[in-house]
């Protein structure tokens, strides 16, 4: 009903070609309601930014730090799934929808189970209360179509979950280990942002 509104965002993985263009959809709006999107810590965004090296210069601020990009562009709350299922384990239930309803959309973000990140990251205090870390799930979502000749309104079953393939921990530790050497005192945010910085990791 209001284009000037979007109510809900969910980005499906952070690969620079799913989120391609996300500034300008972003810009496209004075309110983006809710950002969905899959959590990563540093060390695993780093691991992501390597293999995107060819990516525009906004790509990489995204992946140091999703929240901070997002809540500056006019989104309201980001909502990050944690935790890493198994492949095969996400929750696919099969059709059909039940019944509509002519209720306003909203996002119950409290009917998904908290979960928390892998790593403290600090964020300034006036985004405290717009971030949450929520474990995989499933949330009916209700939009009222009264404005269009409908018999019956449709009601969208999101299903959230985290898979990140076969991560082992022990790998990660590794890798942290071998990299500390490398970028010194400086933070994985920092690294992230630094495109040719990167370039030398990779090389290296």
């Amino acid at each position: 009903k209001n284009k000037d509104i979007l109510h809900l965002l969910a980005i499906s993985h952070l690969h620079s070609d799913h989120v391609n263009g996300l500034p300008i959809l972003l810009d496209k709006f004075k309110r983006v309601k809710y950002v969905v999107l899959p959590y990563f810590s540093p060390l695993e965004r780093l691991i992501i930014a390597l293999y995107n090296l060819n990516a525009p210069y906004w790509y990489f601020e995204f992946l140091a730090d999703p929240a901070t990009f997002l809540l500056n562009r006019n989104v309201e709350i980001v909502v990050f799934i944690t935790g890493n299922e198994k492949k095969g384990d996400a929750p696919f239930r099969e059709g059909p929808f039940r019944g509509g309803s002519d209720k306003p959309f909203d996002f119950p973000i409290e009917k998904l189970p908290n979960g928390k990140p892998l790593e403290k990251e600090d964020y300034p205090e006036k985004f405290w209360e717009k971030i949450y870390y929520k474990l995989p799930g499933s949330v009916e979502l209700y939009y009222s179509n009264s404005n269009f000749n409908c018999i019956s309104h449709p009601i969208w079953e999101f299903i959230f979950f985290n898979y990140k393939g076969e991560i082992k921990v022990e790998h990660l530790e590794k890798f942290r280990a071998c990299l500390n050497d490398f970028i010194e005192n400086k933070s994985l945010t920092n690294v992230i942002r630094n495109k040719e910085f990167l370039r030398k990791i990779k090389r290296k």
